[in-house]
């Protein structure tokens, strides 16, 4: 009889608390969706900044190409009126 009472009051004090669980649950789910939006932001702002650095690239190589272009066409023209 003794082992059983003491077999319940070991129940007793090692039985989870629900409410605090769900308290508990509910502040970590809160963190992760905070964390995620956190991610997504940081993300964002990398995709920014990646085509921020790309554009100027673009613009560079679209110059060196026209250039390249004006500068065959001068001498093109050049040579054809020799």
């Amino acid at each position: 009889m003794l082992s059983r009472i003491h077999f319940c009051l070991r129940c007793i004090i090692y039985r989870p608390n629900l409410p605090i669980v769900q308290n508990d649950s509910s502040q970590l789910s809160g963190m992760i969706s905070f964390t995620a939006e956190l991610a997504e932001n940081v993300s964002s702002k990398v995709r920014q900044l990646d085509l921020a650095k790309v554009t100027p690239y673009m613009d560079v190589q679209s110059f060196t190409y026209f250039r390249s272009i004006a500068v065959a066409s001068i001498f093109q023209s050049s040579f054809h009126s020799m």
